[in-house]
């Protein structure tokens, strides 16, 4: 198998940190999960869109990951909940 490092994915670092920046991010597809009674739960048949616009400076969402730790941030742009990724 070939290594696929995050590192590998970009040129971008936020100056002074560990966080690797992945930019624009312009749309996020997730399947939301769905609590049942119990312990059970699972994931909805179903996937739900999130897109970004610029922000009215311009500045577009970028994606933030802290190489040493795993946190992760979405900062700057204008998210737009659209829910069903098909409509």
């Amino acid at each position: 198998m070939i290594p696929q490092r995050l590192e590998d994915r970009t040129n971008d670092r936020l100056a002074g940190s560990n966080y690797l920046v992945f930019q624009p991010v312009l749309r996020i597809t997730y399947q939301p999960e769905e609590f049942k009674a119990g312990d059970s739960h699972g994931f909805k048949p179903v996937e739900w869109k999130i897109e970004f616009r610029p922000d009215a400076g311009g500045t577009h969402c970028a994606f933030l990951v802290d190489q040493s730790t795993g946190q992760c941030h979405f900062f700057g742009g204008v998210p737009i909940f659209g829910g069903d990724s098909r409509g």
